[in-house]
């Protein structure tokens, strides 16, 4: 009797861990262009292609005019999160276009605060370099680092990029490994929106694949991450 006490109140703590997981962590896949994650998707302006890849479906962006607004930030009032983006940058862009924001969350009025993920494109376009930026209306960090070739990385495959925040601090990963670290002090973006392949004026457009994009409300450790 005992032995199947232990074993249920195993079992049930594998469920309430898996619940509360399911609830700090959203899952975007960006395998459609009407809804993500359950809310309208508006051209901005023009929308990208679905298509099949060794990932599975993933948005298809040509690097001029394709992106996406999605006016849901999952984040809410998180004081700490992550966010994860499972992409495949291409190496043929336009020259002037080596700089290409892929996430922006913001647009929330009376705020300067945002979030900007991105990729520097360089060595005649076969190499990138993770920038990261976070901003709020008394301080900004950015995270770029162009000169070390550790942190430059190959054109078209597949990579985990992720960003972290947590007590006052940010920090990036490409794959599971850290790269820069800023201090930025940041309020949450509850009423924010979301645009995916540029940034939301429009302008520093993505050229590539993206397939997923997940949101936690808390600071994930390394072995936690999505796998590419």
């Amino acid at each position: 009797m005992k032995i199947k006490i232990i074993f249920y109140h195993f079992i049930f703590s594998l469920i309430l861990i898996s619940s509360i997981n399911a609830q700090e962590s959203i899952i975007w896949n960006i395998d459609r262009t009407d809804t993500i994650g359950g809310f309208p998707v508006e051209g901005l302006p023009d929308l990208p292609r679905i298509v099949e890849t060794s990932k599975g479906k993933a948005a298809l962006f040509d690097g001029i005019d394709q992106a996406m607004l999605i006016k849901n930030n999952p984040l809410g009032d998180a004081k700490e999160y992550t966010i994860e983006v499972i992409f495949k940058p291409d190496s043929s862009t336009n020259p002037i276009n080596l700089e290409q924001r892929f996430l922006h969350v913001g647009n929330t009025p009376g705020t300067k605060s945002r979030i900007l993920m991105e990729i520097r494109l360089l060595k005649k376009n076969q190499k990138w370099a993770f920038d990261s930026c976070i901003s709020s209306d008394s301080s900004t960090s950015i995270l770029l680092d162009t000169l070390s070739t550790e942190m430059l990385h190959s054109a078209g495959k597949w990579y985990n990029i992720a960003f972290v925040y947590k007590h006052h601090k940010i920090t990036n990963y490409v794959n599971g490994v850290k790269e820069l670290q800023g201090d930025v002090f940041f309020n949450p973006l509850p009423d924010a929106q979301i645009s995916i392949g540029a940034r939301q004026n429009p302008k520093s457009w993505f050229k590539g694949c993206i397939q997923s994009i997940r949101f936690t409300k808390r600071a994930l450790r390394t072995e936690e991450f999505l796998i590419p």
